[in-house]
């Protein structure tokens, strides 16, 4: 099969969790024996309205499209629309499609690419798999979160979302203009609703973010729950490594940005007064340096230690050398690849009591759960295992399979192929 997978961003500049997915996919998927490309954007300044650039990774194809025109005049309002819709790129798809002639589409994100990917995809009958990793298609935030950090239930048709959008104290101009961005809203999100429909089949790899969309009208028959699959193989290279420090060490890795929660992990830490406890944050400081020079003056305890960015080819490394993952995120996370990579390495995880995180520590059972957003309830199930050494060891038996990317793999074939045979009996 000729396999085209679309990506919002893609290696090696993006290292994120659908980045990386969508890279071990592609790479499981041309192992196989299929082609599998993929088709992305790169967010660089470009002289020309778009430009193209055909390059590789890792052996997989890759189209990059740069594009950067913003209408002056009208600058904010392109920059809001130009998210989601996208009628020059939506076109250069089009054209790519022709030219490759798919035989079936994967989408992994089109933030910042153009919704109309689906439509182009329908107009030339390709058939087209849509994998959910965020709640892009319902909240232009991507995270469920306003603008002061609290949880959202849902956009109610847009009408919820324009008081994100305004970025001002001010209630006279919020109110003021809250008509007008209401309105922009309720299209976006009827506009991506009704092309979320039209795609094939939809994947959402925890049940929660299933649940959330079917709630925001995504027919039921239509999405269908089914997890990640991960790259295994670099896990077997650091087997027999551990911990050699006589701490008990917790360690958080992710993107040290403010719905990560990394604040509750660093106050919950300052109030641990036993000195056989350290704390590693590894994460890149340059998505939110403001927020991360406010992490490093709140760590007050000595035992916090901030190591900065690093390959994600050591993440096996680095979870053998921990005890404990924390994944403190005060979103509702879809189904983090940091909690399947403690599961394959064997760590522990605490982590917030929301979203697909419960979903995956209740269904591995190798954690603990605490209340979102309270670092008082964290100290306490950090101070819980610091005390009671032999539970850690406990939950890294309770550790359940993670399904392989190659399994994974396997899995997608079948139904690229129910959809290829669905497509000739029509």
């Amino acid at each position: 099969m000729n396999i085209l997978l679309v990506v919002h961003d893609f290696l090696p500049k993006h290292v994120a969790g659908t980045e990386l997915y969508t890279y071990y996919l592609a790479r499981a998927l041309k192992d196989r024996g299929h082609e599998a490309g993929i088709y992305t954007r790169e967010h660089v300044y470009v002289d020309e309205k778009l430009r193209e650039e055909d390059t590789q990774y890792d052996g997989i194809e890759v189209k990059k499209i740069y594009f950067n025109s913003l209408s002056k005049r009208f600058k904010l309002l392109s920059k809001f629309y130009l998210d989601f819709y996208n009628p020059l790129l939506e076109k250069h798809f089009g054209d790519h499609l022709d030219e490759t002639k798919p035989d079936i589409i994967h989408i992994q994100h089109l933030k910042g690419l153009s919704a109309s990917f689906i439509s182009a995809a329908r107009e030339r009958k390709i058939p087209t798999v849509l994998t959910l990793h965020d709640y892009w298609f319902m909240c232009s935030k991507i995270q469920l979160l306003t603008t002061s950090s609290k949880r959202c239930s849902g956009p109610l048709y847009g009408l919820k979302c324009a008081r994100c959008l305004i970025p001002t104290l001010n209630p006279l101009i919020v109110w003021g203009l809250y008509p007008f961005h209401s309105v922009l809203f309720f299209i976006r999100t009827i506009y991506l609703r009704r092309l979320l429909n039209k795609v094939d089949l939809i994947i959402s790899p925890s049940n929660f973010l299933r649940k959330k969309f079917i709630e925001h009208g995504i027919s039921e028959e239509k999405i269908i729950f089914s997890d990640y699959g991960m790259n295994t193989n670099l896990s077997k290279l650091y087997k027999g490594i551990s911990n050699n420090d006589n701490k008990l060490r917790f360690t958080f890795i992710g993107s040290i940005t403010p719905h990560k929660g990394v604040h509750v992990l660093i106050e919950a830490f300052n109030k641990l007064t036993d000195r056989s406890a350290e704390l590693r944050v590894y994460g890149d400081s340059s998505y939110a340096p403001d927020y991360y020079e406010r992490l490093k003056l709140m760590a007050t305890n000595s035992s916090i230690k901030f190591v900065g960015s690093f390959d994600n080819n050591r993440v096996y490394e680095i979870l053998a050398e921990t005890d404990v993952l924390v994944v403190p995120s005060i979103w509702y996370e879809n189904s983090p690849l940091t909690i399947h990579e403690a599961a394959i390495a064997g760590v522990p995880v605490i982590t917030s009591n929301i979203g697909g995180m419960a979903e995956l520590i209740e269904r591995m059972k190798n954690g603990l759960l605490f209340q979102v957003e309270d670092a008082s309830d964290l100290h306490k199930k950090m101070k819980l295992l610091i005390d009671n050494p032999r539970l850690i060891g406990e939950l890294k038996g309770r550790a359940r399979e993670v399904k392989t990317i190659e399994e994974n793999a396997t899995e997608l074939e079948s139904i690229y192929s129910e959809l290829l045979r669905k497509k000739l009996r029509e």
